[in-house]
């Protein structure tokens, strides 16, 4: 296979080989071109000055379908849908200035002031965690700490109950499905059941904050939403709500994770644990070398021309901004994961532009804690014996590993 139709396969999110190591497949795109049709109405974005200027164009290019999914679901599935909110919009698929409104009212609880202060509370949580299995010898880092570390914080900040965190994680996982899988249509029926159960939960937990206010993010948006001039509506709180729950722990634990994987396999490990001073260093590369999040998603209002590509109107966009940290024409020694790098924040993981990640200072912050609380307590950490990497399926969106089985 030759020419576009190989480029289309190596680009296919669906792939074991893209799945394993989408950064050879982008490498290679990059080469012939950095603006590409993968299906369809599909476009992804490779080159970091194209990726700047679609994210930084929201008048060509909109976000109010970002949260829509990248596969069309059956018949069935969006009758479904359509009694729950899966198809509204917050603040993660609006244009200014519904965009800047809604982001307004949460700006103060992702704030860099309000993360340190944070900070004690989030090692805590690590630590609590750590001391929970420091002494059997060995874990699974993702299941034991990455996964379960930011639900935590982003749950405690939201204001959902701790009985309830395994079954928004269940349903949260269920709409990242939706959102970036290619399904079958029972499990797309399935998945999309259990939106219409998600959406009902947000929904009761903004009545019970209107009937007993507080201070967590749903709180501040059951206050926003009522009253005779409400700055946003319930439909408005439930799609921030279910997205600020997604963002919050998959990107996060997917850095905690492939920051620790790459420290364990570079070796590197043990220069944390001797300079812990190095573990901001070693979060920031990971950023740029292998990123949990991916890309995200736009919608071209118009035809585009963009690196040497005219992108059709209606098209489906997909910025990889996770490919920017590889790009040679930006960087040297791009493959190799160095602690060393003076410019690792070039890259994009957090986005670019108005839609620029809120979270990530808090993500930041809990990766340096999972790091550190594992360095002091665990400096022998080591992979087991029998561990292969692998990788969970993410589209074009998400990646972290299934598992990291370790010993000490």
């Amino acid at each position: 296979m030759t020419g576009d139709g190989a480029r289309r396969n190596s680009l296919d999110p669906t792939t074991e080989a893209f799945v394993a190591n989408p950064y050879d497949a982008y490498e290679a795109a990059r080469r012939h071109c950095p603006v590409a049709e993968v299906a369809e109405g599909s476009w992804v974005v490779l080159g970091r000055d194209e990726i700047v200027q679609v994210l930084g164009d929201t008048d060509r290019f909109t976000s109010e379908r970002n949260l829509d999914g990248d596969y069309p679901v059956t018949s069935e599935t969006g009758d479904i849908l359509s009694t729950s909110e899966f198809f509204a919009r917050g603040m993660f698929n609006a244009d200014p200035p519904d965009h800047t409104r809604l982001r307004g009212l949460l700006a103060d609880f992702f704030s860099p002031r309000n993360v340190r202060r944070l900070g004690p509370e989030i090692r805590g949580v690590a630590g609590s965690l750590v001391d929970g299995f420091k002494d059997r010898g060995g874990a699974d880092l993702i299941s034991a700490l990455a996964y379960p570390l930011p639900m935590k914080v982003i749950c405690t900040l939201i204001g959902v109950p701790d009985e309830d965190h395994g079954m928004v994680k269940r349903w949260s996982e269920d709409w990242t499905a939706l959102l970036v899988l290619p399904l079958s249509e029972e499990r797309q029926v399935e998945c999309a059941r259990s939106m219409v159960a998600y959406d009902a939960y947000y929904r009761e937990l903004l009545g019970a904050r209107s009937a007993d206010p507080r201070d967590d993010i749903a709180g501040v948006l059951a206050r926003a939403s009522s009253g005779s001039d409400p700055t946003c509506t319930t439909q408005e709180s439930i799609v921030i709500l279910r997205s600020l729950l997604l963002a919050g722990h998959e990107t996060a634990s997917g850095l905690i994770g492939n920051t620790l994987y790459h420290l364990l396999r570079t070796g590197t490990w043990r220069d944390v644990v001797a300079r812990p001073e190095l573990i901001p260093a070693a979060v920031e590369e990971t950023l740029r070398f292998d990123p949990s999040s991916q890309s995200t998603a736009r919608v071209a209002v118009a035809d585009v021309p963009i690196g040497g590509q005219v992108i059709p109107k209606g098209a489906r966009v997909h910025p990889m901004t996770g490919s920017v940290g590889r790009d040679r024409a930006h960087d040297e020694d791009v493959d190799s994961f160095r602690l060393d790098r003076g410019q690792a924040s070039r890259h994009l993981a957090f986005g670019y532009g108005l839609h620029y990640c809120l979270g990530a200072a808090l993500a930041r912050s809990e990766a340096c804690a999972a790091l550190e609380v594992l360095a002091s307590a665990l400096p022998r950490l080591r992979p087991a014996d029998d561990f292969q990497a692998e990788f969970l399926p993410g589209g074009f969106s998400f990646r972290g590993l299934k598992s990291l089985p370790v010993v000490w």
